[in-house]
């Protein structure tokens, strides 16, 4: 199913790499008219060799730290 979209698939990750595999799946159907889910998109890059994120990427929590001893 994806495999007729190949090219716009793989030029969405060379314009932009950092594309998360939510923001290709929301591209591909406003754009594509395809309805597809996160998994069939990831196991599309898997097949070509592609890195992917699975979600946006998050600031590092400051609580997590431990700083000296009490």
């Amino acid at each position: 199913m994806l495999d007729a979209h190949t090219d716009f698939i793989l030029g969405l990750l060379k314009e932009a790499p950092d594309t998360t595999l939510d923001e290709m799946v929301e591209r591909l159907r406003y754009e594509r008219a395809v309805t597809v889910v996160r998994t069939a998109v990831w196991k599309f890059l898997d097949r070509h060799e592609q890195t992917h994120k699975k979600r946006l990427l998050t600031p590092a929590s400051k609580s997590g730290r431990c700083e000296g001893g009490s």
